[in-house]
């Protein structure tokens, strides 16, 4: 896998969690709920940090280029905005406090 599809695995894994504890939280045990939860976050910090580690290894020049755009999400006339990401040296850091941050809070909450 390439570190466009690992950006997107950071966000999509909490956005399934909660899906699924969502969709289905009544009929699963707690236990499970708590797996769930706990696991797709604690997923989603590894996954940024693995995305962290590889944007180290790359020389300063191409860490300029990594923007990723997934899908075109507004279009109006000539205007466009794409919903894609960006990842450097400061947004790497922010992945790893915010998701970091987000697992130890449900730990704590379970």
């Amino acid at each position: 896998m390439n570190l466009q599809t690992w950006l997107l695995a950071a966000v999509l894994l909490p956005l399934f969690g909660a899906a699924v504890n969502g969709l289905l939280g009544r009929r699963l045990p707690k236990l499970a709920i708590d797996l769930i939860a706990c696991g797709v976050v604690g997923l989603s910090f590894l996954v940024a940090l693995f995305s962290f580690l590889q944007l180290l290894r790359l020389p300063a020049p191409e860490i300029a280029r990594l923007n990723f755009n997934y899908f075109p999400w507004i279009q109006s006339g000539s205007f466009l905005a794409n919903f894609g990401f960006m990842l450097d040296q400061l947004t790497g850091i922010m992945m790893l406090v915010v998701t970091g941050i987000g697992f130890l809070i449900h730990i704590y909450s379970t």
